[in-house]
């Protein structure tokens, strides 16, 4: 159940092949639940409780899942965008998208792909919560603050580079 390919560019079909199918266990067991919910709920004459699973598939859809594409994606075009890098592998498993670089990365620019991900998703919970507050979507993506810490693979990244700053810290061909 993995799936990857290496791009000199991004191109809207490859980017849709990567980000849409990522999870789909879960988006399956996901579609089922609410899809068998919301019959259930129409034939019962139960519209507070279709409109309740609305917003459980509005924060799935728009919260969780956009928010993680957009952390993915802003990672993959900044890593093209680095000189040294010549392509990116897009890999995707059952539950995990990930972007690797080829070519030679310096510190500067790891740092900056690594940080860039995790920024932008708070960047846009920061305007969510200031033009839409009452929808709440903004949790989902000011969450990914918490992927700037070195638990987890950004973070690490990010002080790895910062301190070579200036020299090549990733190199693969």
């Amino acid at each position: 159940m993995r799936w990857s390919t290496t791009v000199s560019r991004l191109g809207a079909r490859v980017v849709i092949r990567w980000l849409a199918l990522a999870a789909w266990p879960v988006h399956l067991v996901f579609a089922v639940v609410i899809g068998s919910s919301l019959i259930l709920a129409v034939a019962l004459d139960q519209p507070l409780i279709v409109d309740a699973l609305l917003v459980v598939a509005a924060h799935y859809v728009v919260g969780l899942c956009a928010s993680f594409a957009l952390h993915e994606l802003v990672h993959a075009v900044v890593l093209m965008k680095a000189p040294g890098v010549c392509a990116v592998t897009l890999e995707r498993t059952a539950l995990r998208i990930s972007v690797r670089p080829l070519g030679e990365v310096r510190g500067r620019d790891a740092f900056i792909g690594a940080a860039s991900g995790p920024a932008c998703c708070v960047g846009l919970g920061l305007l969510l919560w200031a033009i839409a507050p009452n929808l709440l979507l903004h949790p989902w993506h000011l969450l990914h603050a918490v992927f700037l810490t070195p638990v987890f693979h950004d973070g690490r990244i990010m002080i790895v580079s910062a301190r070579s700053w200036n020299r090549v810290v990733f190199r693969e061909s």
